[in-house]
This record gives structure tokens, sequence and C-alpha cells, in this order.
């Protein structure tokens, strides 16, 4: 895959404002934890797999973005 230093400067300013929200996100708290180990579907669980899912993709980008040369 080729891109451009534009496409790759607005790659990591999106992946740096990911990873600014990602850093924001409280700790999981004893609410969430019990929620998981009940099995529940709730707005914490869901908000929780939300940012777990984003952070794997980011991740993931991240580790496509470095093996392409500049």
């Amino acid at each position: 895959m080729q891109i451009n230093s534009k496409q790759r400067a607005e790659i990591e300013r999106i992946l740096s404002g990911w990873n600014t929200y990602l850093d924001s996100l409280p700790p999981a708290s004893d609410d969430l934890k019990l929620h998981k180990w009940l099995g529940m579907n709730t707005s914490l669980v869901k908000k929780d797999d939300f940012s777990n899912n984003l952070r794997s993709f980011a991740n993931e980008l991240r580790k496509r973005l470095n093996a392409i040369p500049v």
C-alpha cells in the first residue's frame, strides 16, 4: 500500500485523537466488572466493548502504518 506524506499526517492526526480519547477513559469500575460478570448488555458494557475495539483497531492501524516505508 502506498500513501503520501499528507495522507500519513492525516492518519497520524486521527490516531492521536483516538489515543487521547482512550487515555482519558477511567479504569474499569466495579459496576462494569459486575455487569460483565453477570453477562448484562448494558450501556456500560457496550461503551467498554467499543473502547476495547477502538483500542485494538488503533493499535493494528499503528502497526500497519509503521510497516509502510516513509
